[in-house]
């Protein structure tokens, strides 16, 4: 299943469902940088303190060096640009089911704003 949840303050009030027990937790969390309300390494940043079992690959315009390094400091798996992303996503979601961070049940989350990037 794919679950498409719109913005970062939506995605923390699902995610902190996810905490409580009152909603099943994703097998992978792909987070947009630039979101409103609140951006993607806040709730990346969340996520690392509160339920860290959860994998979160981020998804961003930028390309600078500094935001690849403070997404993998704060935890995220992967990082993609959405100037290459169809290749690069398609590859890592292809061998997902390979990787340690695999989880073979629940559903996929994505965090996006259309507007922001």
């Amino acid at each position: 299943d794919f679950q498409f949840i719109e913005g970062g303050a939506a995605a923390l009030e699902y995610l902190r469902r996810v905490k409580a027990g009152d909603a099943d937790p994703p097998s992978l969390l792909l987070l947009d940088i630039k979101m409103p309300q609140v951006n993607g390494f806040d709730v990346l940043l969340w996520v690392n303190q509160n339920l860290p079992e959860i994998p979160t690959v981020m998804l961003s315009s930028s390309e600078l060096i500094e935001d690849r390094l403070r997404a993998r400091d704060l935890g995220s798996k992967g990082y993609f640009s959405k100037a290459t992303i169809f290749t690069e996503l398609m590859e890592f979601l292809r061998t997902w089911d390979d990787t340690a961070f695999a989880r073979k049940e629940g559903a996929e989350l994505t965090a996006h704003d259309d507007h922001a990037s």
